[in-house]
């Protein structure tokens, strides 16, 4: 086998002063130990502008790290693959509970305000719109409602108003769903022009907010915010400056949407968590302290002067979740485990793909079909755990865990699920062993080597069981 060399770039004294102003700029604390990756990428804009580090950081300081090339750096270091209505649970309860929540509560000034943060090629952002759409029906002529997609990369800005997609960025969608949202355009699809007219793009990095908004700001009094999938990148030190300034960014009673592998106890020391079926949110906390009472319903209520008719639903619905249990509303508790977290490329997992589309009887017959014909793989198990966790049936997502992991105790996710299991189960030293034994099987990875049945390579799961870590002491 033969070794590849280090990159050149490592080997530059202005390395470690230029990475760590990248870091601090970015917020990609992702990179304070991927050397030969922020190498890789660093090397393409140092040739292209014929420098060495001191060189760069002095075009970037030159610019205020607000110029073309910084611009330039962003797109090497971000990722923006995304598609529409991903993670379809939180979807649901967007439809289901917050959005009549929050048109119930701003019935009398009509306004609705929705941040999509680090919104990349705006797949999210006009999912948002389609939902406010349905949801509100003909009241939508009454109200003023604000769609905002922000992003540190410019270009993809660009694409998200430009508003052209591919069958990639809709692959989670039936015909019917995706007539709701897009129209045949000359290179795939065109975003429909009523959803492109209720948004707007504006350039920001997070890392620029500031605290104590000013009232009225743009960036501020927002209803709902989805900052999903990009804090998972930032240390503990980052969120614990980005948190409460999102916070402050809410309305009274405004509510957090984050990414499946972002929660633990810096999110609980700053907002409530709320569970849903599949999914948990995170709202803004009474500075009394006082928890409101969440109401989850079943269709968004009248809203007046001008009732909609009973017949109108959202054109998109999400798949129909289980039926809560009468304390969900007001006993929070963690997120769901990491190992939900499905990969954006795995289309030829046919497990994985059930589980991501939250179809989960046909999840569970394939398990089963898998354990039938192959009852020495593990993964029929681990999966069929996930079925079992999502109904609320731990003793049995337990069992099928173990058996997971005597057939094979390599395998990393059915490690943590199971830490994530047992810290629910309030034995935080059990989920300590567990995620400690995950990371075991990781540790001697490559940091770009896919993890099975994660959606991760070895360093994002690294990185995600290290914040498991940090809540399970």
């Amino acid at each position: 086998m033969t070794l590849r060399s280090p990159p050149p770039v490592l080997g530059d004294p202005d390395y470690a002063r230029l990475k760590a102003r990248i870091i601090t700029l970015t917020g990609l604390s992702y990179f304070l130990d991927k050397d030969e990756a922020l190498a890789e990428r660093l090397e393409r804009r140092l040739t292209a502008r014929g420098l060495g580090c001191g060189g760069y950081l002095a075009l970037l300081e030159a610019e205020h790290f607000q110029g073309g090339e910084t611009d330039a750096l962003v797109e090497q270091l971000t990722i923006g693959e995304t598609f529409f209505f991903r993670f379809k649970e939180q979807f649901t309860a967007l439809i289901e509970t917050v959005l009549p929540e929050r048109i119930a509560r701003n019935a009398a000034t009509r306004r609705l305000r929705i941040w999509s943060a680090a919104c990349s090629n705006g797949a999210e952002t006009y999912s948002l719109a389609a939902i406010v759409r349905d949801v509100l029906g003909p009241a939508r002529a009454d109200w003023q409602v604000t769609i905002v997609g922000t992003d540190i990369n410019r270009a993809f800005l660009s694409q998200a108003r430009r508003g052209h997609f591919t069958d990639w960025a809709l692959r989670d969608l039936s015909a019917s769903e995706r007539a709701t949202v897009v129209t045949p355009g000359e290179r795939g699809w065109r975003i429909r022009e009523d959803l492109a007219a209720m948004v707007e793009f504006r350039h920001n990095n997070l890392m620029t907010l500031e605290p104590h908004p000013e009232p009225g700001a743009f960036l501020s009094g927002f209803d709902i915010i989805l900052c999903r999938n990009v804090m998972i990148y930032f240390d503990m030190r980052t969120l614990t400056v980005l948190l409460p300034r999102l916070s402050e960014r809410l309305a009274d009673g405004g509510w957090l949407l984050v990414g499946h592998a972002e929660s633990g106890e810096l999110f609980d020391r700053v907002f409530d968590a709320v569970p849903v079926p599949g999914a948990t949110l995170y709202r803004k906390r009474d500075p009394a302290g006082a928890r409101e009472p969440v109401r989850c319903f079943d269709a968004p209520p009248l809203i007046q002067p001008r009732p909609r008719p009973a017949a109108i639903a959202p054109a998109f619905r999400p798949a129909t979740p289980r039926p809560r249990p009468p304390h969900a509303a007001t006993a929070p508790r963690p997120a769901p485990p990491p190992a939900r977290v499905v990969a954006d490329g795995a289309g030829d997992d046919d497990l994985r793909r059930l589980v991501d589309r939250g179809d989960w009887t046909g999840a569970e017959q394939a398990a089963r079909t898998r354990i039938g014909t192959a009852p020495t793989a593990p993964d029929g198990y681990y999966f069929l755990a996930l079925v079992h966790d999502h109904r609320g049936e731990s003793d049995e997502a337990d069992r099928c865990l173990r058996r997971a992991l005597y057939l094979d105790r390599s395998f990393a996710m059915a490690h943590v699920q199971l830490g994530a299991l047992m810290r629910r189960r309030g034995d935080l030293a059990g989920a300590r062993r567990a995620f400690l034994n995950g990371l075991k099987v990781v540790a001697g990875l490559a940091d770009d080597c896919p993890v099975p049945a994660s959606g991760l390579d070895a360093a994002g799961l690294r990185t995600l069981i290290a914040r498991s870590l940090g809540g399970s002491r």
